[in-house]
């Protein structure tokens, strides 16, 4: 089959600030929520902010700043706090490069952020697969195909230690290693690892089904393949209503208990 080149087969990067709430272990405060803030939250607030004005050359010169002092303060003070600064300055000047388009830049600094929150979390915690999965999307906006579906597959180990197996999270990963082949052209490697991901997932009777018919319709609809696409969300509201009966059906014995 021909090469394809389609920004719609790899998910869009979003602001790294989604993690904060998931990967922070402060309790007492937010991020740069203090009555204070010194350099590195001050200098991450105005980058970001210049970020959102679409001001790049600012929101590099912040955050860089920001990068800096948080080095200097994580390494003069290796507090839990400075050290979750530091791994955020990062991301974030990480994602002011994504919108420059110097996504090697970009995703070395992610990479560097990754490190510092398994640093913190330990390398086999799953509240980082998002910021792993980011630069698996890095990855494969490069060209960088094989190093994505390897970022993939770690993130897939990840899901199988914690389950002690395969698992509907880890079988899922099957459909985002399918994107990339597409986005690489290789479309009969992608065929191949969504009918392996549903054919797993219908075993395990897992509702991560749905997502994954999901992601397949798209796949084809994306190809032009109107005919199998249909096919496919019909096959995927199917299930969504047969696993909502399921759920009906349990909670009225629940209330008749």
């Amino acid at each position: 089959m021909a090469g394809v080149e389609s920004t719609v087969f790899i998910p869009p990067i979003q602001n790294p600030l989604r993690l904060i709430g998931s990967l922070s272990t402060m309790k007492a405060q937010q991020f740069g929520n203090t009555p204070r803030p010194g350099k590195v939250e001050s200098s991450f607030i105005a980058g970001m902010n210049a970020l959102e004005a679409k001001d790049l050359q600012t929101a590099e010169k912040k955050l860089t700043v920001a990068v800096e002092a948080g080095m200097e303060q994580a390494k003069s003070s290796p507090t839990s706090a400075n050290k979750e600064a530091l791994a955020i300055s990062l991301a974030g000047l990480g994602f002011v490069y994504l919108h420059k388009n110097e996504l090697d830049k970009s995703e070395a600094l992610y990479a560097k952020s990754l490190e510092a929150w398994e640093a913190i979390h330990g390398t086999d915690s799953l509240k980082t697969v998002p910021l792993q999965a980011d630069i698996a999307s890095l990855q494969a906006h490069q060209g960088r195909y094989d190093a994505a579906i390897a970022t993939w597959k770690a993130i897939q180990a990840k899901f199988e230690a914690r389950a002690g197996g395969e698992c509907g999270d880890s079988i899922s990963v099957y459909c985002s290693i399918a994107l990339v082949h597409a986005r690489a052209g290789r479309l009969e490697e992608a065929e191949k690892q969504f009918d392996e991901a549903i054919s797993k997932l219908e075993a395990i009777k897992s509702r991560s089904i749905v997502n994954a018919l999901q992601a397949q319709e798209s796949f084809y609809r994306d190809l032009g393949n109107t005919e199998r696409a249909d096919a496919i969300k019909a096959s995927a509201e199917e299930k969504r209503e047969k696993f909502a009966a399921r759920r009906r059906s349990t909670g009225k014995r629940s209330t008749e208990k």
